[in-house]
């Protein structure tokens, strides 16, 4: 079951070959990254001197297409642009935090990705329903007005109404904290109005799988600031099916970024040694990270160098459960640092149709143990 791993020698070289395109310490565009979004390093202190009407119109515009489930494609404000308009706002319209919001995630995101379309078609929704309730701030957005989008009936298939489902409710909430996560990055609100909506379980699961919007909100919170590294690394490694422990003992000589895949180690009770296969984003990750922390092939990608094993495991594990806690994922029992890795062996199972296949993803010598992680109830 076991892959063979390729040679240090064939595998050291990947990460420079990687850092060649990116920009240098000198260059101008890394240092002016370096000072922006929120890092609370340096303050930003430019004024901008932007129209807030253009903001809000191009605002409406956006909300308006991602509430009819399609991608906007006009051009959106560079990243630069929105943390000097955001550091200059006391207060910020609705219309105008969808303009800034939207410009932020399109530069961490790709949002023709299906599950970001889904999730920017629920903000779109809300906003519409917000601005009919006469809301026209991001400040004046209540619990209430959130409990009330998140409840709101669906259509049936007969043109009646009724609840919707749990799922429904799950990505509408998720799609309602990707809108406020995001904001309050870029200090546009101090809160989240869905802080204390809690849903039913999704599952009875001890552990389950993420939910794709699930994940796509952790990718937000994983990187809250332009200069954080260590976090959406080891958010990365867990997309690559990574546990704890392989987390842990992940160095840069486990890297092969041209095949866009990590060497996991696997571990003698549960998992098999494997290449895991990262994310396009995930990769983007990796690379900021061999930025800061060099490319000697010795060195953790996640963990410290000295620490002991099991400090270094239980770093490594925090790390993912960092995440899910500022992401507000920690309201349902069954999201655990493990719940990342089931996600992507759902993933693989998904589109193949094999549990073979997701086994083999996971390194999981047993099949029952397999469709007990990626929370299949038969196969």
């Amino acid at each position: 079951m076991a892959p063979h791993r390729h040679t240090p020698a064939g595998r050291s070289a990947s990460p420079q070959m990687a850092l060649s395109a990116t920009p240098t310490p000198g260059d101008s565009a890394s240092v002016d990254a370096a000072r922006l979004p929120f890092d609370g390093t340096i303050a930003v202190r430019h004024r901008a001197k932007a129209a807030v009407g253009d903001l809000e119109a191009l605002g409406c515009r956006i909300f308006r297409c991602w509430g009819r489930g399609e991608v906007f494609e006009e051009p959106l404000l560079s990243g630069r642009g929105v943390l000097m308009v955001a550091a200059s706002m006391s207060e910020c319209a609705l219309t105008a935090a969808v303009t800034l919001i939207g410009s932020h995630l399109a530069e961490l995101h790709d949002l023709r990705e299906q599950t970001m379309a889904r999730l920017l078609a629920e903000v779109g929704r809300f906003i519409s329903q917000l601005e009919s309730q006469g809301v026209g701030s991001v400040s004046q957005v209540t619990e209430q007005n959130c409990t009330g989008f998140i409840e709101q009936a669906v259509t049936t298939r007969a043109g009646g109404w009724d609840e919707p489902s749990i799922s429904t409710r799950y990505l509408r909430r998720t799609a309602i904290r990707l809108f406020f996560g995001t904001a309050r990055q870029l200090h546009l609100a101090a809160g989240d109005p869905t802080i204390d909506i809690r849903l039913p379980p999704r599952s009875s699961r001890t552990t389950r799988p993420l939910g794709d919007d699930e994940e796509a909100l952790g990718r937000v919170w994983a990187q809250p600031t332009l200069a954080s590294t260590r976090h959406p690394t080891a958010w990365a490694i867990g997309q690559a099916t990574g546990t704890g422990s392989e987390l842990a003992a992940a160095t840069v000589d486990d890297l092969d970024l041209p095949g866009q895949r990590i060497w996991l180690s696997g571990n003698e009770r549960w998992r098999e040694a494997r290449w895991g296969q990262l994310t396009d984003w995930g990769v983007q990750q990796v690379i900021r990270r061999l930025a800061v922390i060099g490319t000697d092939p010795t060195t953790p990608l996640v963990s410290g160098a000295t620490a002991s094993r099991n400090a270094r495991q239980a770093s490594a594990s925090n790390a993912i459960g960092d995440v899910i806690t500022a992401a507000g994922l920690r309201t349902d029992a069954g999201v655990r640092p493990g719940s990342l890795p089931a996600w992507s062996g759902r993933r693989v199972y998904d589109a193949t149709g094999r549990i073979e296949d997701a086994a083999t993803a996971l390194g999981v010598r047993s099949l029952d143990r397999t469709a007990e992680i990626i929370g299949l109830e038969r196969w």
